[in-house]
């Protein structure tokens, strides 16, 4: 059971740096405004609930975390922004306090690694929507991350499809993940508010195992995503992991020591506030 909960632990070190770390094109392909974090001004913070269910062999619950995350802008440059990341986590009963991770998201790609691939058509909520191609090769631990990006300057979610393959050294491929917006300006609520969102499919192969992955996205919430619902699994179909997130606070900050209000707060782990 311990070898269970420092692996979940250690699991989610790695999803909320990767969270905030997703590859970017250069700016004059993706300006700022595009960004789901260079769009706003630094101050701004939002905070998240992850919930993970882990699987063993027979198909029952072997571990359950939580974690709570706030994710604050601290700094926007014209080639990076930073974000400070903290986080809270409750695993077996017991909570642990993160330290604070600073963390620095490029916005910008030189020209060289940016390829234009020319225009092609996506068939999103019923209509045609016209995109630019690109590729971007990246450097990255044993190897090289190749992305094949599908963006619109005029739909939100912008990049509305991502191909990402992780090759080793040799050329062989570790990994692909494919990202795809697959419904947009969709009513959606958060917290007190209905507000314009976007639907994102996500598959995920890894080795043996699956992860299949539904987002909510609305470009008014720092960050972007607003919610998400996961499942992972092994060669056979069998579920070894699901995981759930939902926003549970958020401020936009304007500038000039002014913050947009907040439709509603709620307390980082309710639950554990009452107990003695």
């Amino acid at each position: 059971m311990t070898s269970i909960l420092v692996r979940m632990s250690m699991m989610f070190t790695l999803l909320v740096l990767s969270s905030v770390t997703a590859p970017l094109l250069n700016a004059q392909i993706l300006p700022r405004e595009h960004h789901p974090w260079g769009r706003f001004e630094p101050g701004s913070w939002k905070r998240v609930r992850i919930v993970t269910e882990m699987y063993d062999d027979r198909g029952e619950i072997a571990g359950v975390t939580t974690q709570e995350t706030t994710t604050t802008l601290v700094e926007v440059k014209d080639a990076e922004l930073s974000l400070r990341v903290e986080a809270v986590r409750e695993v077996g009963g017991k909570r642990f306090v993160g330290a604070p991770q600073l963390i620095r998201q490029p916005i910008l790609s030189t020209e060289d690694e940016v390829s234009p691939q020319g225009t092609e058509t996506l068939k999103l909520s019923g209509r045609d929507v016209p995109v630019e191609v690109y590729t971007n090769n990246s450097p990255e631990a044993g190897g090289r991350r190749v992305d094949t990006l599908y963006y619109s300057d005029s739909l939100s979610p912008y990049v509305l499809k991502r191909i990402s393959i992780s090759q080793d050294d040799a050329g062989h491929a570790l990994s692909q993940t494919e990202s795809e917006t697959v419904a947009v300006g969709m009513p959606y609520k958060i917290l007190s508010e209905t507000k314009t969102a976007c639907y994102v499919r996500t598959i995920q192969r890894v080795g043996d195992l699956s992860k299949y992955t539904m987002e909510v996205q609305c470009e008014s919430i720092p960050g972007g995503v607003v919610s998400h619902t996961s499942r992972e699994e092994d060669q056979h179909g069998k579920v070894v992991r699901r995981s759930t997130l939902e926003l549970l606070d958020y401020c936009v900050h304007r500038g000039e020591g002014e913050t947009a209000p907040l439709p509603r707060r709620r307390p980082l782990f309710p639950r554990l506030r009452r107990r003695p």
